[in-house]
């Protein structure tokens, strides 16, 4: 393959090279990523990129931090609650548009710059706001184990396409044996993506969390 102008080695740049690998990792998964494909993919030698990265764990972190740039962090001015809504919200959306982020995070830690300003926004908010710093750590922890585990489970897949796979499914099991799940097959389905669950089950953590800020 011969390398277009903006991947010869004389132009190629960590953020690029980053980039052509958070898109590989997203499309064909973590699995496909490897020095040599990502190589291929910039029509370069892939010994060329260790130039830039010393391995691949570097890579991923870097992968990591510019997936992260994509998410619009709120102001930590002003209640804590909205604040940590749209921070959640705006994680949720960066997760589910890149699938890789979840795949390397059930590897390992994400401890990169870029993913810990996510994390420094929202202690922020939450210390701000009376958060003794135990509770806004394990505050934020429940948040971002809820929303990345909610991204994980949802996909990619269309909501309304979901949900009536969803139901087909609860509908067909037998009767005899799973009457109350049958009886709530709509119910049920309805719960297995989208924006309705995501804040139904946020907005019951925030009322837990507020229960704090009372005492």
């Amino acid at each position: 393959m011969t390398p277009s102008p903006d991947t010869t080695p004389s132009r190629l740049t960590r953020e690029r090279i980053a980039d052509a690998a958070l898109r590989l990792a997203d499309h064909e998964g973590i699995e496909a990523l490897s020095m040599r494909r990502l190589g291929a993919e910039l029509g370069v030698a892939a010994m060329s990129l260790y130039e830039y990265f010393a391995s691949k764990e570097e890579l991923l972190d870097a992968l990591v931090d510019r997936a992260t740039e994509e998410i619009a962090l709120p102001s930590t001015e002003g209640d804590w609650r909205p604040r940590m809504t749209e921070l959640a919200e705006e994680l949720r959306r960066v997760l589910e548009r890149h699938p890789s982020g979840v795949l390397i995070r059930f590897t390992r830690p994400m401890l990169s710059p870029g993913a810990m300003r996510v994390t420094e926004c929202a202690m922020q908010i939450l210390q701000s706001n009376g958060f003794a710093r135990v509770d806004a750590s394990r505050a934020y922890r429940t948040i971002f184990l809820y929303t990345f585990a909610y991204a994980s489970f949802s996909g990619q897949q269309e909501t309304t396409a979901r949900t009536a796979t969803a139901e087909a499914a609860l509908l067909a099991l037998p009767a005899e044996d799973y009457p109350t799940v049958r009886a709530s097959a709509s119910e049920l389905a309805q719960t297995m993506s989208g924006d309705l669950q995501f804040r139904w089950g946020l907005d019951r953590i925030l009322d837990g969390l507020e229960l704090l800020t009372r005492t």
